[in-house]
């Protein structure tokens, strides 16, 4: 039996990268149990998006190359070929359609389609599903058809869904169907249209709030106008979402999502571009609100369409795709660019980001993961405060095992801790909670503000074998130092809690 409660050990663990957590299940049949929950699935998942870690960028020419996100603030980066996917050995280009909590989804030109998540390389082709658009049995002539696919969540039901959208063209005509594929069934169905045709050439990954949106031009008057179509893959209904009230004439618009919130580039005449985010989605007080207006410089004389990324870890800065060749951090507080040259690409079709995750493309883990039980989560904020408050009331277990013995060391370790929350509360102190992890040395510094500022060193490496830095083989080793490390940490942040 671990000495620690589940919700602690989920807690440490949820901060490490994916590769490391799945070496962690050889450790003991306890955390390969923990580590397969929902829950933890999802805190881990939470913390890599809250904190931007194990954020990946992604750009797609035909081909899918990754780049850490980290690395995006050196000048030149060096994207790497993703050559390990499903559909590599078809020899065909792949189209990369969208990311979703980790998961992608592509496609080959041949009709295959998969979910792939690249962390845990496990993926699931989607069963083959007909084009079903009545009108076409009733066309002669020259008629062709284009797709895309968009891949979201159903956090209602727990259900990650992709919608297919196929347009056919006609000499005279246009008619689309919409057909929604869901993991936890593996299966498609078909959903009703609407009168709002899609245009895929403005419509990027514009998954955002639970829904698909598109751009449609409807004849008003005589006169065409655009609008934004919503369908909710929860309900399947559609709404019309009116669009921002421009000033000047459009030349073109392009629909995207930034971190979850629908994004519209609106393209003028005079070619400057002003991006748009749509705010309090859903709601009755929901509004368009201008992000940015990139204007003509010497630096990027013509812009024609602007792609929101991603914000950068500081919140300062956003990433832009211009023109899909040119990926720019803005700095929304200076109104500057700052242009970064992607190695070996002179444009790309696509760029997304991928957060590494668990998530399972299983259609048993996914129904698992839908019903699965939600006591552990209402739970942990009551053991993380009651945890170090009650003392550790430890039973020592002989034999065996890197969890089922605590050794003096870290007896040593709380009496330490609680020599220096007395020493902090006399004091008056408050702390700066920055606990820096060596690799290989168990020396940590608290940062404390008292007038003027001094460092604590709280401990030396200690010597010593066995315990919860006892070694069970090298490739686990590392991973198991680095794990007693945060441990403690983590231990002397909640006791110097006030």
């Amino acid at each position: 039996m671990s000495p620690f409660p589940d919700e602690i050990i989920a807690n440490i663990l949820s901060r490490l990268p994916v590769k490391c957590i799945l070496r962690s299940r050889c450790v003991s049949k306890p955390w390969l149990a923990l580590i397969s929950t929902s829950y933890f699935v999802k805190l881990h998942l939470n913390r890599s998006v809250q904190t931007k870690s194990n954020l990946d960028l992604l750009l797609w020419d035909g081909d899918t190359y990754r780049v850490d996100f980290d690395s995006l603030d050196n000048d030149v980066i060096q994207p790497v070929d993703v050559d390990n996917h499903p559909l590599r050995c078809y020899k065909n280009y792949e189209t990369l359609w969208g990311s979703c909590d980790g998961l992608l989804c592509m496609s080959n030109p041949i009709g295959d389609v998969i979910l792939w998540n690249p962390s845990t390389r496990k993926s699931i082709k989607l069963p083959y599903t007909p084009t079903e658009i009545a009108s076409e049995k009733k066309v002669f002539g020259n008629t062709r058809r284009e797709r895309v696919y968009q891949l979201g969540y159903d956090n209602i039901n727990g259900d990650y869904k992709v919608v297919r959208l196929v347009v056919l063209y006609g000499s005279d005509f246009q008619d689309f169907e919409v057909k929604v594929y869901s993991l936890k069934s593996n299966s498609w169905h078909k959903s009703e249209n609407c009168l709002h045709c899609p245009d895929f050439n403005r419509t990027g990954n514009s998954i955002a709030g639970g829904a698909v949106h598109w751009i449609s031009d409807v004849m008003l008057d005589s006169k065409k106008e655009s609008s934004i179509v919503a369908f909710d893959i929860r309900t399947e209904k559609y709404r019309v979402i009116p669009p921002p009230e421009f000033c000047g004439i459009d030349s073109g618009l392009y629909l995207d999502n930034l971190e979850g919130c629908l994004s519209l580039s609106y393209q003028y005449q005079s070619t400057s571009v002003d991006v748009f985010l749509l705010k309090e989605y859903g709601g009755k007080s929901e509004y368009w609100s201008k992000f940015v207006t990139i204007s003509p410089t010497i630096q990027f004389a013509s812009v024609y369409a602007v792609k929101p990324i991603a914000y950068s870890k500081s919140g300062k800065k956003v990433l832009l795709d211009l023109n899909f060749k040119i990926l720019v951090w803005y700095n929304l507080e200076h109104d500057s660019f700052e242009e970064i040259w992607v190695d070996g690409m002179n444009k790309f079709l696509d760029v997304l980001t991928c957060v590494e995750s668990l998530v399972s493309v299983d259609v048993a883990a996914a129904v698992t993961n839908s019903n699965a039980k939600k006591n552990l989560h209402k739970k942990e904020e009551n053991n993380m405060n009651n945890f170090l408050s009650k003392g550790f009331k430890l039973k020592r277990r002989g034999g065996g095992g890197v969890m089922q013995r605590i050794d003096e060391e870290f007896q040593i370790i709380m009496v330490e801790a609680k020599v220096l929350q007395e020493q902090l509360l006399i004091k008056e102190v408050q702390v700066g909670a920055i606990i820096p992890i060596r690799q290989h040395e168990a020396r940590y510094e608290e940062g404390l503000s008292l007038n003027s500022r001094f460092v604590f060193f709280l401990s030396q490496k200690r010597g010593g074998g066995g315990g919860l830095l006892q070694k069970v083989d090298e490739e686990t080793d590392q991973m198991l130092e680095a794990f007693g490390f945060m441990v403690y940490c983590y231990c002397i942040m909640k006791i110097m809690e006030f």
